[in-house]
């Protein structure tokens, strides 16, 4: 298994200005300042940053994460503006990554961003990229897109976010490759989504935050949704908590330990 935290010893100190800045957050404490030093050491590849995406991106900049690799393809257009909170009219026609980078930039100028305006599934150094990476937050419209990222994940032990919505139906949980079930496990198929499929923005922006925040458990205290699904019905506003159960014969992970 790959995932752990890192130690004191292994993160540097805060500056002072971090401390300042991120002061209400370190109160919390679950996370204190070895937290906030974890975050601020961690990076994270977040797989398409539109509707849900975007606001996991935007939330662990904000939280003080140190490097974010953003990875989106093809140019913006006006459908897109109903949920798209990294993007703006100004950047129609334009790269969805370069964007994004520009708009985190402005929010939190320390921050290390690494834009590719291209699919998870078009990066040649895929794996390469993974294995640098703390944490991978999945949130891309497709499941071609989806199982080629959870490979890479799964070659290199890499922790990885699963969120996916459609209309008022959301689902999230956490991958740890290796120990709890995988996206393969979760979903032998491809669960009957397509696209174009409905999107509120308000119901995408919500799941995309607690992907960031499950992101933000993993990295500083402990993952609450490893090995467990769950599914938010935005329409009721209800919750539901199912667990998973790892397939020892699964072609993606059974192999794993």
């Amino acid at each position: 298994m790959r995932w752990r935290l890192k130690s004191a010893e292994e993160l540097p100190p805060l500056a002072e200005a971090q401390r300042e800045r991120y002061a209400r957050q370190i109160m919390q404490a679950e996370l204190g300042e070895l937290g906030q030093r974890r975050l601020a050491a961690a990076t994270a590849l977040v797989s398409r940053h539109g509707g849900l995406g975007g606001p996991a991106a935007l939330s662990l900049a904000m939280a003080g994460i140190g490097k974010l690799i953003l990875v989106h393809p093809g140019r913006l257009v006006q459908p897109a503006l109903n949920r798209m909170n990294l993007m703006s009219e100004a950047g129609l026609g334009q790269g969805h990554s370069t964007q994004a980078a520009e708009t985190l930039k402005r929010c939190r100028a320390d921050l290390v961003v690494e834009p590719h305006d291209c699919a998870v599934n078009d990066l040649e150094n895929l794996n390469e990229i993974v294995a640098g990476c703390d944490v991978v937050v999945s949130a891309a419209p497709t499941f071609e897109e989806r199982r080629c990222l959870h490979q890479a994940c799964l070659r290199t032990r890499t922790p990885m976010v699963e969120a996916a919505m459609s209309g008022y139906s959301a689902l999230l949980f956490t991958i740890l490759p290796g120990e709890t079930a995988c996206l393969q496990c979760a979903f032998p198929d491809d669960g009957g989504w397509e696209e174009p499929f409905p999107v509120l923005g308000a119901v995408a922006h919500a799941l995309g935050a607690m992907a960031a925040l499950e992101a933000v458990h993993l990295l500083t205290d402990a993952p609450q949704l490893a090995g467990t699904l769950l599914l938010w019905d935005a329409k009721k506003m209800t919750m539901t908590r199912v667990a998973l159960r790892r397939d020892p014969q699964c072609p993606a992970c059974g192999g794993l330990d």
